[in-house]
């Protein structure tokens, strides 16, 4: 029962968030044409750069919600309703003072941005648009997003899904309207901050309901020896939330201050397009991670190591035919959307996609890696990723443009990320060697590129017809080939059999 009860959580965390990415990537495509259209480039580049910048100022962050979400899954696998209050309430006060520090840092790091920016635009109040993007992560933190917590860590990860969907479909309609009618990339701004204050407060709202018990023990307070193993999982996750953050978000920075804004603007096209496949990929399994901390504490480590190979075979399905589909469709999608004048050549497109691929295909390690609480036994991986990835690419960027920039990303990757955090999980969550894992990784990594490259290669010659003759053959091509070759090599293998039974209960949810 308590199996099923897992998968059926996890599949609803993956599906809702999945349907509702898709229909705010539909939103979000809109939204992209009307920009464009009505504004320009230049302030897609200035959207790109502050959103970098506010992703380095969370790094205040430090991972604290990844550790209490760790330490809250014992208290509600025994329903311990004050150790999870004094565990939410030390998140809450912890979220109050981060609010503070970005605000802090938001403003240290002001008289700095003109160093960001080259071949900016003066036709918009630089200074007031940072300023309502700085206020838009401090209040992020203020208005309850804490609360969040205790649904991911609960396995109702669904229910959330289902308010930051909502509130996302109305922003973007919002958003469109003020393009629309008032051509203003202020009111753009200003439009997210008060969405971002609404999802916050719905958010709260249903979790007071369904959590009754955080309101009655606010005064509840975790053992020092608690906060202790807390702080101790914060200091090495606080490595990692920097090394993500230098490796998602310094690419932008160094493409702006050593390229243009306006690089950053193309660039920024691209990124819709692959956040918008990594949100809906990876909702679908960090609708996991919940259910495989539980696994990890009650079941064998045999029975553990057999779901992450599930997980990694499901990872590599889906993120192989992403890739595939990205690979060929990026650039017809872009010209047909935004113009020819919006692309990139194709080694930069590929290396793009390469980032996305690698990145991708680490999921379940990851995911395994934060549900089992691995943190302190790794804490130094992340800062040889940041200097890496900084160093690689800024050597790169003059060379190869935009494509040396993420060339370096991906080098960084592999001399760090890849190889040591598959060695952590094996050998401390399981026990055994990683060499299975990195064969299959790269196994797995040869055939995605085999068959994208196949593809491009046999359709190019259709390029004489024009964009959208490419885009619809591809398109048709990309949606069979990928997926009936891995069904026909591997609908045999026990991952493939297990994840087809596990579906089943959904499935007959679904159908009633």
């Amino acid at each position: 029962m308590e199996k099923n009860s897992r998968t059926v959580n996890s599949l609803k965390s993956a599906v809702t968030g999945i349907g509702g990415q898709l229909i705010t990537l539909i939103l979000k495509f809109v939204s992209r044409t009307v920009f464009i259209h009505t504004i320009g480039v230049e302030y897609l580049g200035i959207n790109g750069l502050f959103s970098s910048v506010i992703t380095i100022l969370n790094i205040s962050e430090l991972g604290l919600q990844t550790a209490i979400v760790y330490s809250l899954y014992k208290p509600l696998a025994t329903g311990d309703e004050k150790k999870i209050s004094a565990t939410m309430n030390l998140l809450r006060r912890a979220y109050t003072f981060i609010g503070a520090a970005v605000l802090l840092l938001g403003a240290a790091l002001y008289p700095f941005l003109p160093y960001l920016m080259k071949g900016t635009t003066d036709l918009v109040d630089v200074n007031l648009v940072y300023a309502l993007y700085v206020l838009n992560s401090v209040f992020s933190y203020w208005f309850y997003a804490y609360k969040s917590a205790i649904l991911q860590a609960d396995q109702k990860r669904y229910v959330s899904n289902i308010v930051n969907n909502a509130v996302a479909v109305a922003t973007v309609i919002v958003q469109i309207f003020v393009l629309a009618v008032f051509r203003s990339f202020i009111g753009y701004t200003v439009i997210q901050l008060l969405c971002s204050v609404i999802q916050g407060l719905i958010a709260a709202a249903v979790v007071d309901k369904r959590y009754p018990y955080l309101k009655q023990n606010k005064r509840e307070k975790l053992e020092k020896s608690e906060i202790k193993t807390i702080l101790k999982n914060l200091f090495a996750l606080s490595l990692y939330k920097v090394s993500a953050a230098v490796l998602n978000a310094t690419d932008n920075m160094i493409i702006s201050a050593k390229i243009s804004t306006v690089a950053v603007g193309m660039h920024s096209n691209y990124v819709l397009i692959l956040s918008a496949v990594t949100q809906i990929v990876q909702n679908m399994f960090s609708a996991f991670t919940a259910s495989i901390g539980n696994l990890f504490a009650v079941e064998a480590k045999e029975k553990s190591e057999f779901i992450f190979r599930c997980l990694n075979f499901l990872n590599f399905w889906v993120y192989g035919f992403c890739a595939i589909c990205l690979w060929n469709l990026f650039n017809p999608f872009i010209e047909i959307m935004w113009g020819k004048d919006m692309l990139f050549d194709d080694l930069t497109v590929l290396v793009i996609v390469l980032n996305f691929l690698t990145a991708g295909l680490q999921n379940a390690v990851i995911s395994y890696k934060d549900a089992c609480g691995l943190f302190w036994k790794g804490r130094y991986r992340p800062l040889a990723s940041a200097a890496l990835n900084i160093i690689i690419s800024l050597l790169l960027v003059k060379p190869m443009g935009v494509a040396g920039v993420f060339l370096g990303t991906i080098l960084s990757r592999f001399l760090t990320t890849w190889w040591f955090d598959a060695w952590l999980v094996h050998r401390n969550a399981f026990g055994i060697s990683p060499k299975k894992y990195y064969l299959r990784y790269f196994a797995s990594l040869i055939r995605v590129c085999l068959i994208g490259a196949a593809i491009s290669f046999a359709t190019s010659p259709l390029e004489v017809y024009g964009v959208w003759a490419v885009f619809a053959v591809r398109t048709v091509a990309c949606l069979i080939i990928p997926n009936v070759f891995f069904f026909i090599r591997f609908r045999k293998s026990e991952e493939f059999l297990y994840l087809v039974s596990a579906a089943k209960p959904l499935l007959k949810k679904i159908k009633r």
